[in-house]
């Protein structure tokens, strides 16, 4: 399986939330109970880690739902420098198995007022 290209847009400064769901090629779902995951954004020029998120922090895991749920802080996306970005989404299944889910640019757009 390759990994899906999804482009993030993310407001700089603001709470971010996304739904993501994992189905086979047949449309049923893929039960991701014993999984682990992580997305990490990088720089353009890939050497400097922006954000790292994990099943302990930032993502949980649906389960049977075959769902990830994405979440970062109005801290950590004002943290993220406004420009463009690269991240992907790999899943650790139980047997040790890894998939690249999901990969791609991420577009931060900047904030100009901050929130208190």
């Amino acid at each position: 399986m390759s990994a899906t290209n999804l482009t993030l847009a993310i407001e700089q400064g603001t709470t971010y939330r996304r739904l993501i769901t994992w189905k086979a090629i047949d449309g049923s779902l893929h039960d991701l109970t014993g999984y682990h995951a992580r997305l990490e954004i990088r720089s353009w020029t890939w050497l400097t880690v922006l954000l790292d998120l994990n099943d302990s922090a930032g993502l949980t895991l649906g389960g049977a739902l075959g769902t990830i749920a994405v979440a970062m802080t109005a801290t950590q996306t004002a943290g993220l420098g406004a420009g463009s970005a690269r991240y992907d989404l790999i899943v650790t299944a139980p047997n040790g198995d890894v998939t690249r889910l999901l990969e791609g640019a991420v577009n931060i757009d900047p904030a100009v007022t901050v929130s208190s």
